[in-house]
């Protein structure tokens, strides 16, 4: 006989996949960081940072990520529109997201926004998106 499998529950699988980021400790960071559309994961944690410190500085706060996420935290939508397509026919119906799922669709709206700026380099749209979102003047709110 083979050894019984222990049941783990989700809750703890979760916390294994959604570790915080350990410079920052926050989830929030570590999922901004993933979202960057640099080639390397070193190079967009280094980009993040330099922007947080530029926020910590311009705020003269101690923790600029807790600005932040209480900014998207006003962003996350609660439904979500699925879309299901059978034959020419087409059926729309909202799903309620979880928690997680809200903070994961406000990031990718926050990375979408920073993709449309203009400005000159990837640091400098970052900065004022998350500005922006501070100060509830971003394109996500609208």
């Amino acid at each position: 006989m083979s050894k019984q499998k222990y049941y783990i529950p989700s809750s703890r699988l979760s916390i294994s996949y959604n570790k915080q980021d350990p410079i920052a400790k926050s989830w929030f960071v570590k999922k901004l960081i993933g979202c960057m559309p640099l080639k390397s994961r070193n190079r967009n944690r280094s980009l993040v940072f330099k922007v947080l410190n530029k926020l910590k500085e311009k705020y003269n706060r101690g923790n600029p990520t807790l600005a932040l996420v209480m900014g998207l935290h006003k962003a996350q939508p609660t439904f979500w529109i699925k879309v299901i397509r059978k034959g020419k026919r087409e059926y729309r119906i909202p799903v309620r997201l979880t928690p997680l799922g809200r903070y994961k669709k406000s990031i990718r709206w926050l990375v979408k926004a920073l993709r449309t700026r203009n400005e000159p380099s990837l640091d400098r749209r970052l900065f004022a998106e998350l500005y922006d979102i501070i100060e509830n003047r971003s394109v996500i709110f609208s």
